[in-house]
């Protein structure tokens, strides 16, 4: 995340900036693990696991897997982006988001 890159630059208070970190930091996690989930289904979907054929069920499974992992991750950006705004205030919230 660029925002974890002048982060430091923007937030001067120690506190606030460590728990920032830690919610940016938690941003990138939640879309990882959120890719890494979706990567592993779609293997089982287009049969590039190893493990055959799927059958329509499994194929089914595996895109409910992959929905369900991008709406879980942004459910947790959501909720993260609201605690953001709570621990910065509006002008370095505002600073941050422009960085990309």
């Amino acid at each position: 995340m660029a925002q974890l890159g002048v982060i430091e630059l923007v937030v001067k208070d120690e506190a606030r900036l460590e728990k920032a970190k830690h919610l940016y930091q938690e941003v990138e996690l939640a879309f990882l693990t959120a890719e890494a989930r979706r990567l592993e289904a779609s293997h089982v979907a287009l049969a590039l696991s190893g493990e055959g054929e799927p059958t329509d069920e499994e194929i089914r499974q595996a895109f409910q897997l992959m929905e369900a992992a991008s709406r879980h991750a942004f459910e947790r950006y959501i909720a993260l982006q609201l605690e953001l705004r709570q621990v910065l205030t509006k002008s370095e919230f505002d600073q941050l988001s422009k960085v990309r």
